[in-house]
């Protein structure tokens, strides 16, 4: 282990060490009459040296008799207070270090001594995600492909339309009339060959065709609108395979996106049921938009590609688990021209036969 700072300020303040730290931004105080720990902060920001070589800079640079245990009583506090993570060597090539910067940086504000920024990207490396549908998704697909998620698979059967340039940015007018799949395909490849990237030509009828389609991921991008049925075959097919899935749409200036954590959180058909039918009245709106009214989507680029980022970020937390997810059981709605957002949470139905085919969870698993 080779503790090191992450990005924060420290100075003196009489007797305390004031430590201001980048993310989350606060304030630290801690008592430092003699000075002990502004040194040791200091050697941490410097990093490279394990825990035997900080003490004994440590004890070179003042009259202070301390020992390795001394120094690792002080980092389980740094740690404690979120200060600290582990710069040992991660396993990552050189190329993946330049190219995955970024997220290692962003990574390093939730690492710890027990996990490096490398174990989250990691993760996102080993990870295999399913598009199902890769119209609006496009914009989500992009930023997995960012990220480095190692695996993705992409269903569709849609032809590139130039109505869809107004807010598909993978697509280009050359592309009109091409399987949305295959320009999605070249684009991964040309963006990233590390990435393998899988096509499927289909579109989805019926409940039996979700299971071969979702099988082996480790996260589904549900981003089929039609028919509205669907959303419950891959409801059900996800809940039955312990797979998390995310979803979101967004019209106008409105958006909304939500998640299933099979096991965890309550799942789609849950939200439908009369139990929880104040928390589905948002479902049951949109159904009646789409069951009365022509078909009509209003979605622009700006909205597109703000749902898209915040499912891309809710994806990375599911795969990650740098933080917890958000939308599970749940509905984030924003509302773009006014700034405002709200959620709306639907009770899991204790007698629920989807959430009934769950796979069991260890207890490593529940964390």
């Amino acid at each position: 282990m080779i503790p090191k700072l992450k990005h924060a300020l420290w100075e003196r303040a009489g007797a305390d060490l004031r430590i201001l730290v980048e993310d989350p931004v606060q304030e630290i105080v801690l008592g430092d009459e003699a000075g002990q720990l502004e040194r040791l902060v200091e050697l941490l920001a410097e990093g490279g040296r394990p825990v035997a070589e900080l003490a004994t800079a440590l004890a070179a640079a003042g009259p202070w008799e301390l020992d390795a245990s001394d120094v690792e009583k002080a980092l389980e506090v740094f740690d404690e207070l979120g200060l600290l993570f582990d710069a040992s060597p991660d396993g990552l090539t050189e190329w993946q270090r330049e190219r995955y910067s970024g997220n290692l940086e962003f990574f390093a504000t939730h690492a710890s001594l027990e996990q490096r920024p490398a174990d989250f990207q990691r993760k996102l490396l080993d990870a295999h995600v399913v598009l199902l549908g890769v119209g609006g998704a496009s914009a989500a697909l992009q930023a997995l492909c960012g990220l480095g998620v190692g695996r993705l698979r992409l269903v569709d059967f849609d032809l590139v339309e130039s109505k869809n340039l107004v807010r598909q940015f993978t697509y280009r007018a050359e592309d009109i009339g091409r399987p949305k799949v295959e320009r999605a395909a070249e684009w991964v490849r040309a963006f990233n060959q590390e990435i393998a990237v899988e096509t499927v030509f289909q579109r989805v009828s019926g409940p039996e065709d979700v299971p071969a389609l979702i099988a082996g991921a480790d996260l589904v991008l549900a981003g089929i609108d039609q028919p509205v049925a669907a959303a419950d075959w891959v409801n059900d097919a996800c809940v039955a395979a312990g797979i998390p899935y995310v979803s979101g749409g967004g019209q106008g200036s409105q958006l909304a996106y939500w998640s299933v954590d099979p096991g965890r959180s309550a799942c789609w058909r849950c939200q439908s049921s009369e139990k929880a039918a104040k928390a589905g009245e948002l479902a049951g709106l949109v159904n009646r938009f789409e069951a009365d009214l022509p078909s009509a989507n209003r979605s622009t680029g700006p909205v597109v590609l703000q749902l898209m980022g915040l499912i891309s970020l809710e994806i990375v937390r599911y795969l990650t688990r740098f933080a917890e997810p958000v939308s599970a059981g749940r509905y984030h709605i924003v509302d773009l021209a006014t700034g405002q957002a709200s959620e709306r949470e639907w009770e899991r139905v204790a007698d629920c036969p989807v959430c009934a085919t769950a796979p069991a969870r260890s207890a490593v698993e529940e964390g």
